[in-house]
């Protein structure tokens, strides 16, 4: 018999490996911090965060929380419109 608890999610798996969520935490931070990076980009690194966030290790989840953030407190840097605000 299949134990409930365990999950085949590939992204449940993928962010379950700290190293995996570093190396995506490493590639936001270059996304808000280059005048490059556009709207949909920035929105979609925003939710990739989100999905990292529920799915991290419970001794990195502080450091996902903290990009979150981040991340939104140079959303007006770029002139975006504030995603709460749509």
């Amino acid at each position: 018999m299949s134990d409930p608890h365990q999950t085949s999610d590939p992204i449940h798996e993928y962010y379950q490996v700290t190293e995996n969520c570093y190396t995506d935490i490493r590639a936001a931070r270059e996304a808000f911090g280059c005048k490059l990076t556009t709207v949909d980009q920035y929105d979609q690194m925003e939710k990739a965060l989100g999905i990292m966030y529920l799915h991290c290790p419970e001794d990195i989840m502080e450091i996902v929380l903290g990009t979150i953030e981040e991340a939104t407190w140079r959303r007006p840097y770029f002139n975006f419109p504030l995603t709460y605000m749509e």
